[in-house]
């Protein structure tokens, strides 16, 4: 179809040397150098599955084929099923960013590693030590929630079950050791607290509450109110701050144990006006009242000289020694009566009839006890007797009881089981 042509010609009708606008007729050089008139037909393409953004790709049998997996929206390339990078004829990096992908080192990984990048190149690296550096480190054995991590070795870290945080609570099961302090609004420990040093419990402006030293040369316990205004000591004779009130919801006890106070020193209670008060080197105890001594205690080793008690009196010459008047319990009574331990006095009335008072058996134990007993009828002395029953014991020698007219008084002591009762006064009303 193609032929020469003479000089005169049209060049603005030839198109540039290799390219076709569409369908019709153009003019040009062949590979022989001639100029040549050449046709071009018309022609349909069909695409399948045509929609936006879908990259065409040829079907092989002169058709196309638009991808649904495989989409191009003019910024981001996506593939939604796997992706092949290479070329059949070699080629094993990848651009990305201006970093470069070593295709064979990413294949070549292994178990436990990851894709870093070293600087120049993306490549595949054991996770080792380095994850402080920029890497990840290995694991072992089963790590659960809220559990802290340990190193295992040089390059791997563990889970550890007793060593454990929720966000609020860090909890440790076994031993616990600071070489520092431990903060903290609340600790809770299951066991004892072992420690060196000292253990000491702020209040929240920052006030010594408890402070425990193991120190010879420090306090046992020092136990201080937020306030600063009350201390207890242990390991000091000399508290610095004053004094205030402690309860205790129950009773002290003292197993196999003492009080122990420094001279001049004891207990105070109330406003501290009442006093019981200790020194060692006399060896005496006091208790006293507004600056008022009201009992006493000596004691000391010579014979005779230790063991006595003052009431009312700091300077006791008997082993009970009483500065002021003494009272003993009075019981009357209208019918018959055991005495015993509660009963110093006993005033019997026969008004209405006799009466019998018994005294307890006589035995080496109650060996002092003294009674005192007086008949006393009222309104008019009665025709009854009273009967003081002896209980099988001797009285001043004799097994017979005593009978009291109205008016009649006699003080018994007790000398042991065997000479039983002795009379110290007889009154006989006449």
């Amino acid at each position: 179809m193609g032929f020469k042509g003479g000089s005169n010609f049209d060049s603005g009708m030839v198109p540039e040397s290799g390219s076709i606008a569409g369908p019709g007729s153009y003019v040009g050089f062949n590979a022989d150098d001639e100029f040549v008139l050449t046709t071009v037909e018309a022609s349909t393409v069909t695409i399948a599955n045509d929609s936006d953004n879908r990259v065409i790709t040829a079907v092989g049998d002169g058709t196309l084929n638009a991808e649904i997996a495989l989409t191009f929206d003019g910024s981001t390339f996506t593939a939604g099923t796997d992706a092949s990078l290479g070329h059949p004829d070699g080629g094993n990096t990848l651009a990305i960013n201006a970093a470069t992908i070593e295709l064979a080192n990413v294949a070549a990984g292994t178990d436990n590693t990851v894709l870093v990048y070293d600087g120049s190149s993306i490549v595949t690296d054991e996770i080792d030590s380095k994850v402080w550096d920029g890497n990840l480190i290995d694991v072992t054995g089963t790590p659960a929630d809220n559990q802290l991590a340990t190193w295992a070795d040089a390059d791997t870290v563990q889970g550890e079950s007793n060593l454990t945080f929720d966000g609020s609570t860090l909890a440790v099961t076994g031993e616990v050791s600071a070489s520092a302090g431990i903060t903290g609004s609340v600790l809770y420990v299951a066991g004892s607290i072992a420690t060196s040093g000292s253990v000491t419990v702020n209040g929240s402006d920052d006030t010594t509450l408890l402070d425990i030293n193991s120190t010879s040369d420090s306090n046992i316990l020092n136990v201080i109110d937020s306030s600063g205004t009350g201390k207890i000591g242990f390991g000091t004779a000399a508290p610095t701050v004053g004094w205030k009130d402690y309860e205790f919801a129950g009773p002290i006890y003292l197993n196999n144990g003492s009080f122990f106070f420094d001279n001049d020193k004891g207990f105070r209670w109330g406003d501290s006006s009442v006093l019981v008060e200790g020194n060692a080197n006399d060896e005496t105890l006091e208790i006293r009242a507004n600056s008022t001594s009201y009992f006493f205690l000596t004691g000391s080793s010579t014979p005779g000289e230790g063991g006595k008690i003052g009431v009312g009196t700091l300077t006791p010459n008997s082993t009970l020694n009483i500065s002021g008047s003494l009272a003993t319990n009075v019981v009357s009574f209208t019918s018959d009566i055991n005495m015993d331990t509660t009963h110093y006095t006993l005033v019997g009335n026969c008004n209405a009839g006799g009466l019998t008072s018994s005294l307890p058996a006589a035995t080496d134990v109650l060996v002092g006890r003294t009674y005192v007993v007086k008949r006393a009828d009222s309104p008019t002395p009665g025709a009854n007797p009273l009967i003081v029953d002896r209980n099988a014991a001797l009285i001043d020698g004799a097994a017979s009881n005593l009978s009291l007219a109205n008016g009649d008084c006699y003080t018994l002591q007790c000398v042991g089981a065997s000479s039983g009762w002795i009379i110290l006064t007889k009154y006989i009303a006449v």
